[in-house]
Protein backbone atom coordinates (compact mmCIF):
# COMPACT_ATOMS: atom_id res chain seq x y z
CA UNK A 1 0.00 0.00 0.00
CA UNK A 2 1.51 3.37 -1.00
CA UNK A 3 2.55 5.62 1.87
CA UNK A 4 0.16 8.33 0.62
CA UNK A 5 -2.86 6.02 0.45
CA UNK A 6 -6.11 7.71 1.44
CA UNK A 7 -8.07 6.75 4.52
CA UNK A 8 -10.79 5.28 2.29
CA UNK A 9 -8.25 3.02 0.56
CA UNK A 10 -6.83 1.93 3.91
CA UNK A 11 -10.27 1.14 5.34
CA UNK A 12 -10.97 -1.09 2.35
CA UNK A 13 -7.79 -3.07 2.97
CA UNK A 14 -7.96 -3.34 6.77
CA UNK A 15 -10.47 -5.20 8.95
CA UNK A 16 -8.95 -4.27 12.33
CA UNK A 17 -8.43 -0.52 12.72
CA UNK A 18 -7.47 1.03 16.03
CA UNK A 19 -5.80 3.99 17.71
CA UNK A 20 -2.77 2.88 19.68
CA UNK A 21 0.38 3.89 21.53
CA UNK A 22 3.72 2.27 20.71
CA UNK A 23 5.11 0.47 23.77
CA UNK A 24 8.25 -1.29 22.49
CA UNK A 25 10.24 -1.36 19.26
CA UNK A 26 11.58 -4.57 17.66
CA UNK A 27 9.54 -6.61 20.14
CA UNK A 28 6.64 -9.07 20.05
CA UNK A 29 4.30 -10.75 22.54
CA UNK A 30 3.40 -13.63 20.18
CA UNK A 31 5.58 -16.54 19.13
CA UNK A 32 4.30 -17.06 15.61
CA UNK A 33 6.10 -14.18 13.91
CA UNK A 34 7.89 -15.20 10.71
CA UNK A 35 11.67 -14.82 10.87
CA UNK A 36 11.67 -12.35 8.00
CA UNK A 37 9.28 -10.08 9.92
CA UNK A 38 11.00 -10.04 13.33
CA UNK A 39 12.91 -6.82 12.67
CA UNK A 40 9.66 -5.02 11.85
CA UNK A 41 7.56 -5.91 14.91
CA UNK A 42 6.46 -3.48 17.61
CA UNK A 43 4.20 -3.85 20.62
CA UNK A 44 1.29 -1.41 20.63
CA UNK A 45 -1.31 -0.74 23.32
CA UNK A 46 -4.80 -0.49 21.80
CA UNK A 47 -6.30 2.80 22.98
CA UNK A 48 -9.51 2.74 20.92
CA UNK A 49 -10.92 0.25 18.43
CA UNK A 50 -12.40 1.96 15.38
CA UNK A 51 -13.30 -0.88 13.03
CA UNK A 52 -13.17 -4.59 13.75
CA UNK A 53 -14.94 -7.94 13.46
CA UNK A 54 -16.90 -8.83 16.59
CA UNK A 55 -14.15 -11.17 17.78
CA UNK A 56 -11.67 -8.27 18.01
CA UNK A 57 -13.94 -5.51 19.23
CA UNK A 58 -12.93 -5.77 22.93
CA UNK A 59 -9.16 -5.31 22.61
CA UNK A 60 -9.11 -1.80 24.08
CA UNK A 61 -6.35 -1.56 26.70
CA UNK A 62 -4.53 -4.67 25.50
CA UNK A 63 -1.11 -4.99 23.88
CA UNK A 64 -0.86 -6.41 20.37
CA UNK A 65 2.10 -7.18 18.14
CA UNK A 66 2.11 -5.08 14.98
CA UNK A 67 4.16 -6.15 11.97
CA UNK A 68 5.02 -2.92 10.19
CA UNK A 69 5.15 -2.66 6.42
CA UNK A 70 8.14 -1.54 4.41
CA UNK A 71 9.01 2.08 5.15
CA UNK A 72 6.74 2.35 8.19
CA UNK A 73 8.66 3.74 11.17
CA UNK A 74 7.45 4.75 14.62
CA UNK A 75 9.00 5.68 17.95
CA UNK A 76 8.27 4.39 21.45
CA UNK A 77 5.46 6.43 22.99
CA UNK A 78 4.15 7.57 19.61
CA UNK A 79 0.42 7.52 18.98
CA UNK A 80 -1.03 6.49 15.65
CA UNK A 81 -3.98 4.93 13.88
CA UNK A 82 -3.14 1.40 12.76
CA UNK A 83 -4.93 -0.11 9.75
CA UNK A 84 -4.29 -3.82 10.12
CA UNK A 85 -5.38 -7.40 9.53
CA UNK A 86 -4.98 -10.06 12.22
CA UNK A 87 -2.70 -12.92 11.18
CA UNK A 88 -1.55 -14.53 14.46
CA UNK A 89 -3.95 -15.75 17.16
CA UNK A 90 -2.38 -16.91 20.42
CA UNK A 91 -2.88 -15.66 23.99
CA UNK A 92 -2.21 -12.31 22.32
CA UNK A 93 -2.65 -11.43 18.66
CA UNK A 94 -0.32 -10.34 15.90
CA UNK A 95 -1.49 -8.04 13.14
CA UNK A 96 0.01 -6.87 9.86
CA UNK A 97 -0.21 -3.13 9.18
CA UNK A 98 -1.40 -2.14 5.71
CA UNK A 99 -1.11 1.48 6.78
CA UNK A 100 -0.24 3.72 9.73
CA UNK A 101 -1.32 7.34 10.21
CA UNK A 102 0.43 9.33 12.89
CA UNK A 103 -1.75 11.24 15.34
CA UNK A 104 -0.66 14.84 15.48
CA UNK A 105 -1.96 16.78 18.44
CA UNK A 106 -4.71 15.50 20.73
CA UNK A 107 -6.70 13.58 18.12
CA UNK A 108 -6.93 12.48 14.52
CA UNK A 109 -10.34 12.74 12.89
CA UNK A 110 -11.37 9.60 11.05
CA UNK A 111 -14.01 9.44 8.36
CA UNK A 112 -15.57 6.41 10.03
CA UNK A 113 -18.23 7.35 12.56
CA UNK A 114 -17.30 6.32 16.09
CA UNK A 115 -19.95 3.69 16.54
CA UNK A 116 -19.53 0.08 17.53
CA UNK A 117 -16.39 -1.20 15.71
CA UNK A 118 -18.29 -4.15 14.23
CA UNK A 119 -20.93 -1.76 12.85
CA UNK A 120 -18.20 0.37 11.30
CA UNK A 121 -16.75 -2.70 9.58
CA UNK A 122 -20.17 -3.80 8.34
CA UNK A 123 -20.81 -0.30 6.99
CA UNK A 124 -17.47 -0.29 5.19
CA UNK A 125 -18.20 -3.67 3.61
CA UNK A 126 -21.66 -2.50 2.55
CA UNK A 127 -20.13 0.57 0.91
CA UNK A 128 -17.68 -1.61 -1.04
CA UNK A 129 -20.53 -3.83 -2.27
CA UNK A 130 -22.60 -0.80 -3.28
CA UNK A 131 -19.67 0.58 -5.28
CA UNK A 132 -19.43 -2.56 -7.42
CA UNK A 133 -23.16 -3.34 -7.61
CA UNK A 134 -24.85 -3.31 -11.01
CA UNK A 135 -28.32 -2.80 -9.52
CA UNK A 136 -29.59 -1.97 -6.03
CA UNK A 137 -33.32 -2.29 -5.30
CA UNK A 138 -35.70 -2.30 -2.39
CA UNK A 139 -38.44 -4.89 -2.51
CA UNK A 140 -39.99 -8.09 -1.19
CA UNK A 141 -39.30 -11.73 -2.01
CA UNK A 142 -42.51 -13.17 -3.46
CA UNK A 143 -41.36 -16.70 -4.27
CA UNK A 144 -38.44 -19.12 -4.39
CA UNK A 145 -37.97 -21.48 -7.31
CA UNK A 146 -35.51 -23.89 -8.86
CA UNK A 147 -33.58 -22.45 -11.81
CA UNK A 148 -34.55 -24.03 -15.11
CA UNK A 149 -31.14 -25.64 -15.46
CA UNK A 150 -31.48 -27.23 -12.00
CA UNK A 151 -34.89 -28.83 -12.61
CA UNK A 152 -35.11 -32.55 -13.43
CA UNK A 153 -36.03 -33.20 -17.10
CA UNK A 154 -39.72 -33.78 -17.77
CA UNK A 155 -40.64 -37.26 -18.98
CA UNK A 156 -43.35 -38.10 -21.46
CA UNK A 157 -45.54 -41.06 -20.57
CA UNK A 158 -44.32 -44.21 -22.30
CA UNK A 159 -41.17 -42.56 -23.59
CA UNK A 160 -37.71 -43.79 -22.79
CA UNK A 161 -35.48 -41.48 -20.82
CA UNK A 162 -33.16 -41.36 -23.81
CA UNK A 163 -34.06 -42.11 -27.42
CA UNK A 164 -31.68 -43.54 -29.93
CA UNK A 165 -31.54 -40.28 -31.84
CA UNK A 166 -31.31 -38.01 -28.80
CA UNK A 167 -28.25 -37.15 -26.83
CA UNK A 168 -28.12 -36.88 -23.06
CA UNK A 169 -27.67 -33.30 -21.87
CA UNK A 170 -24.20 -32.62 -20.52
CA UNK A 171 -23.93 -33.21 -16.78
CA UNK A 172 -21.80 -31.14 -14.48
CA UNK A 173 -19.42 -32.97 -12.19
CA UNK A 174 -20.78 -33.21 -8.66
CA UNK A 175 -18.74 -31.08 -6.29
CA UNK A 176 -18.48 -31.30 -2.52
CA UNK A 177 -19.11 -27.55 -2.62
CA UNK A 178 -22.29 -27.85 -4.72
CA UNK A 179 -24.21 -24.57 -4.19
CA UNK A 180 -27.74 -25.96 -4.80
CA UNK A 181 -28.85 -22.87 -6.68
CA UNK A 182 -32.26 -21.33 -6.07
CA UNK A 183 -33.89 -18.25 -7.54
CA UNK A 184 -35.64 -15.60 -5.47
CA UNK A 185 -38.27 -13.57 -7.32
CA UNK A 186 -38.35 -10.08 -5.84
CA UNK A 187 -41.14 -7.54 -6.36
CA UNK A 188 -39.26 -4.27 -6.87
CA UNK A 189 -40.51 -1.27 -4.89
CA UNK A 190 -37.77 1.16 -5.91
CA UNK A 191 -34.48 1.23 -7.82
CA UNK A 192 -31.72 2.81 -5.75
CA UNK A 193 -28.85 2.35 -8.21
CA UNK A 194 -28.47 1.10 -11.78
CA UNK A 195 -30.90 0.59 -14.64
CA UNK A 196 -33.83 -1.72 -14.01
CA UNK A 197 -37.33 -0.91 -15.28
CA UNK A 198 -39.19 -4.14 -14.58
CA UNK A 199 -41.53 -4.91 -11.71
CA UNK A 200 -39.53 -7.94 -10.69
CA UNK A 201 -35.92 -9.01 -10.42
CA UNK A 202 -34.63 -12.58 -10.15
CA UNK A 203 -31.72 -13.29 -7.80
CA UNK A 204 -29.79 -16.55 -7.99
CA UNK A 205 -28.46 -17.64 -4.60
CA UNK A 206 -26.91 -20.80 -3.08
CA UNK A 207 -29.18 -22.75 -0.75
CA UNK A 208 -26.20 -24.78 0.46
CA UNK A 209 -24.69 -24.19 3.88
CA UNK A 210 -21.34 -25.58 2.74
CA UNK A 211 -18.27 -23.70 4.00
CA UNK A 212 -18.00 -21.97 0.62
CA UNK A 213 -21.57 -20.68 0.67
CA UNK A 214 -22.85 -20.46 4.24
CA UNK A 215 -22.32 -16.70 4.52
CA UNK A 216 -24.33 -15.94 1.38
CA UNK A 217 -27.82 -14.58 2.10
CA UNK A 218 -30.60 -17.20 2.06
CA UNK A 219 -33.85 -15.71 0.80
CA UNK A 220 -37.39 -16.65 1.83
CA UNK A 221 -40.85 -15.48 0.71
CA UNK A 222 -41.97 -12.35 2.53
CA UNK A 223 -38.42 -11.12 3.13
CA UNK A 224 -38.22 -7.35 2.70
CA UNK A 225 -35.15 -5.21 2.41
CA UNK A 226 -32.45 -3.77 0.19
CA UNK A 227 -30.91 -6.11 -2.39
CA UNK A 228 -27.38 -5.23 -3.58
CA UNK A 229 -27.02 -7.14 -6.84
CA UNK A 230 -24.19 -8.08 -9.18
CA UNK A 231 -24.48 -9.52 -12.67
CA UNK A 232 -22.77 -12.83 -13.24
CA UNK A 233 -19.41 -12.31 -14.93
CA UNK A 234 -16.93 -14.52 -16.77
CA UNK A 235 -13.83 -15.09 -14.66
CA UNK A 236 -11.57 -12.95 -16.81
CA UNK A 237 -14.08 -10.11 -17.03
CA UNK A 238 -14.69 -10.20 -13.29
CA UNK A 239 -10.98 -9.87 -12.64
CA UNK A 240 -10.73 -7.01 -15.12
CA UNK A 241 -13.58 -5.10 -13.48
CA UNK A 242 -12.46 -5.98 -9.98
CA UNK A 243 -15.85 -7.30 -8.95
CA UNK A 244 -15.57 -9.42 -5.83
CA UNK A 245 -18.08 -12.14 -5.16
CA UNK A 246 -19.58 -12.56 -8.65
CA UNK A 247 -20.02 -15.96 -10.25
CA UNK A 248 -18.30 -17.33 -13.30
CA UNK A 249 -20.50 -18.26 -16.25
CA UNK A 250 -19.67 -21.92 -15.75
CA UNK A 251 -20.83 -21.80 -12.13
CA UNK A 252 -24.00 -19.81 -12.65
CA UNK A 253 -24.74 -21.35 -16.06
CA UNK A 254 -26.45 -18.18 -17.14
CA UNK A 255 -25.52 -14.83 -18.59
CA UNK A 256 -28.66 -13.07 -17.37
CA UNK A 257 -28.72 -13.55 -13.62
CA UNK A 258 -28.15 -11.37 -10.61
CA UNK A 259 -26.42 -12.67 -7.51
CA UNK A 260 -26.17 -11.52 -3.90
CA UNK A 261 -23.40 -13.65 -2.42
CA UNK A 262 -21.73 -11.44 0.17
CA UNK A 263 -23.35 -11.08 3.63
CA UNK A 264 -23.59 -7.33 2.99
CA UNK A 265 -25.59 -7.84 -0.23
CA UNK A 266 -28.89 -7.98 1.66
CA UNK A 267 -29.82 -5.26 4.14
CA UNK A 268 -33.00 -5.03 6.23
CA UNK A 269 -35.30 -2.11 5.53
CA UNK A 270 -34.08 -0.21 8.59
CA UNK A 271 -30.73 0.12 6.80
CA UNK A 272 -32.36 1.84 3.82
CA UNK A 273 -31.46 5.40 4.90
CA UNK A 274 -27.78 4.45 5.33
CA UNK A 275 -27.80 2.71 1.94
CA UNK A 276 -29.15 5.87 0.33
CA UNK A 277 -26.51 7.99 2.07
CA UNK A 278 -23.70 5.70 0.92
CA UNK A 279 -24.99 5.62 -2.65
CA UNK A 280 -25.15 9.41 -2.77
CA UNK A 281 -21.50 9.41 -1.77
CA UNK A 282 -20.42 7.19 -4.68
CA UNK A 283 -22.83 7.98 -7.52
CA UNK A 284 -26.16 9.56 -8.36
CA UNK A 285 -28.86 6.97 -7.61
CA UNK A 286 -31.50 6.04 -10.18
CA UNK A 287 -34.68 8.08 -9.95
CA UNK A 288 -38.24 6.87 -10.06
CA UNK A 289 -40.01 3.68 -9.10
CA UNK A 290 -40.07 0.36 -10.85
CA UNK A 291 -43.15 -0.79 -12.63
CA UNK A 292 -43.21 1.37 -15.73
CA UNK A 293 -42.45 -1.71 -17.80
CA UNK A 294 -45.25 -4.24 -17.54
CA UNK A 295 -43.33 -6.96 -19.30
Amino acid sequence: MPANASEEELLKQARFVFKGTVQKLKAANVAGVDKKDKGRTIIVRVDEVVQAPESLGDYTGQDVTVILGEGQQLKAGQKAVFYTNATIFEDNIGVEAVGVREIEGPALALGAAFRDPAINLASQQMKERLETADVVVTGEVTSIRLPEDEQPPARTRGARSLTEDAEAPPRRPISEHEPHWREAVVAVANVEKGAHNKKEVVIRFPESNDVRWYKAPKFRPGQQGVFILHKTQPTRSARTRGIAGTLTDSEAETTDAYTALHPADFQPLQQHPEVQTLIRGIATPAKGNAGSDNS
